[in-house]
């Protein structure tokens, strides 16, 4: 049958209420790994920190990143079927203990993020100050030059300047006089119409 096992990745994440300084203490503490491979590990790139785990090895290891405040990303893989080894006789049978957790500097280095690249559903945010595009993918601001000697600049607070420009003169109404009261605003009227010639001769009114 098909075994279930687990990688175990981290991009650089902490986990909610935690620094990065005081996570790359706890780390650095929890590996055993100085100063420069701790920073390696908070690149903002998905770097695998154990790989081919079992559930309950790859459980260990996430509890005890995340006690450390790392937050960590497992990616469920299914190895080949492989026929069951028949395990060695022993005299004194003990209880086999989960596997401890191994330094950084061995396991970082044992694989690299190109090759190592979580699925889709296993992406997480990288740390604040990470860049996001690559220097290819950069769209270069070029400032655009804009001439802005006429532009001038009020304070809100300053009074408005007092326009001292004359008024125009008066124009001139010579010319224009008032008729009395009463007169006609028509100088000439047309004639009235003429009264229409009816003849109703032939018309009679029938009483009610």
């Amino acid at each position: 049958m098909d075994t279930v096992l687990y990688d175990i990745f981290f991009r650089g994440g902490v986990m909610p209420g935690e620094s990065i300084d005081a996570v790359k203490g706890n780390l650095a503490k929890l590996f055993k790994a100085n100063a420069k491979q701790i920073d390696a590990m908070f690149s903002g790139r998905a770097i695998v920190i154990k790989k081919s785990l079992s559930k309950d090895a790859a459980l260990q290891y996430q509890s005890a990143m995340e006690k450390a405040g790392a937050k960590v990303i497992l990616r469920e893989i299914a190895s080949s079927p492989e026929s069951p080894k028949p395990s060695p006789a022993v005299s004194n049978p003990v209880t086999q203990q989960p596997p401890p957790v191994q330094p950084a500097a061995k396991t970082i280095a044992a694989s690299t993020p190109s090759s190592s690249t979580p699925s889709d559903d296993s992406w997480d945010l990288a740390p604040a100050g990470s860049d996001v595009l690559s220097e290819s993918e950069r769209t270069h601001f070029v400032p655009a030059e804009i001439d802005t000697s006429a532009i001038k600049l009020t304070s809100a607070f300053a009074e408005p300047e007092i326009d001292n420009t004359p008024p125009p003169p008066p124009p001139n109404t010579d010319h224009i006089s008032v008729a009395a009261v009463g007169s006609d605003i028509l100088a000439e009227k047309p004639p009235k119409p003429p009264k229409p010639d009816i003849d109703l001769s032939g018309m009679e009114v029938t009483p009610l």
